[in-house]
């Protein structure tokens, strides 16, 4: 069983499928009454809420796993027992907890589902001690196969080490480098200069570019907004910054927000929005729910994403 610490309190999870007792808890999932008694707050109350229960039920559609089974109620086990939660549903209690909470929670309950959380099971609660006592960590990440410095520095030789050493990035950084790692495999990798000739995979929903400065982004996209708008499709080009967005939009041929109203095609083949704006309120009035089947292009940056999308609340 992994330990977080949330301000000096504890919080389960699985790092693998285990057995608690009759009870069998898939990986990744949390103990969601240590993360209310974290907070003092009432898991009763968070579970009662009508947005609460419209969220399970999509969940459960969207994943094809029943509420039973993304909620398990554990008595009798000693620091076991709790209810025990499916890790999107943790973060989504999180999000109700506070905004600070989330935050931790996105950045360290998600790390047991990707690639990276092995070295994280073993130095996680050390890590978070030190820096709880005011220690500034450096970060070293071993290359090749050996599973630790002793067998780097016989496999690879002191002066290899150092040459590591010297290199050593802090701890922020080294965090901040996690959500920029890719984890799942490329179904596509290109060694070119230029993406020209990059088809998208036949049938994906969902499609990652990326690819350095310099390499064509803006023009391949450029293709995929004309076929879009060829099968009768709109596009949503969602930025973080606005004159990012009005720039791609005058190369894409659709209109940005702010001239939505005063230009004669509107929003009809589409418009283009900062992240801020995502939300009923905005003036963009915006509606998930209006974009089905249509194409949505969102453009990041490394920094953005780690930073301004995920203190983003959009309502």
């Amino acid at each position: 069983m992994l330990t977080h610490l949330w301000r000096d309190s504890e919080i389960n999870q699985m790092p693998q499928d285990e057995e608690i007792g009759k009870y069998s808890i898939p990986k990744g999932y949390v103990n969601a009454t240590q993360m209310c008694h974290a907070n003092n707050k009432s898991w009763g109350h968070y579970k009662e809420r009508k947005s609460t229960k419209a969220y399970w039920t999509a969940l459960s559609n969207d994943i094809g796993i029943p509420i039973s089974s993304l909620i398990i109620e554990i008595d009798g086990y000693g620091s076991s027992q709790g209810t025990w939660v499916h890790p999107e549903i943790a973060i989504d209690l999180a999000q109700w907890v506070s905004v600070e909470f989330r935050l931790w929670a996105n950045r360290t309950l998600m790390k047991v589902m990707t690639a990276q959380e092995p070295v994280q099971q073993q130095s996680m609660t050390q890590i978070q001690l030190l820096v709880a006592e005011g220690c500034q960590l450096r970060v070293i990440d071993l290359p090749g196969p050996q599973k630790g410095v002793d067998d780097f520095i016989v496999a690879q030789g002191c002066d290899a080490f150092h040459a590591l050493y010297n290199t050593a990035v802090a701890l922020e950084l080294w965090e901040i480098k996690l959500f920029t790692l890719l984890t799942y495999p490329p179904a596509i990798a290109l060694n070119q200069r230029f993406l020209s000739g990059l088809i998208a995979p036949e049938g994906e929903k969902l499609f990652v570019l990326k690819a350095p400065k310099g390499t064509g982004k803006t023009e391949w996209l450029s293709q995929e907004v004309a076929k879009a708008h060829d099968q009768g499709r709109r596009v949503l080009i969602i930025t973080h910054r606005i004159q990012l967005g009005e720039a791609l939009c005058d190369r894409f041929g659709v209109n940005y927000v702010t001239e939505v109203r005063t230009n004669e095609t509107g929003a009809l083949l589409g418009y283009g929005v900062c992240v801020d704006s995502l939300h009923k309120d905005s003036q963009a009035r915006f509606n998930p729910n209006d974009w089905s089947n249509d194409v949505i292009i969102i453009n990041v940056t490394k920094n953005s994403c780690y930073e301004d999308w995920l203190r983003m609340d959009t309502r």
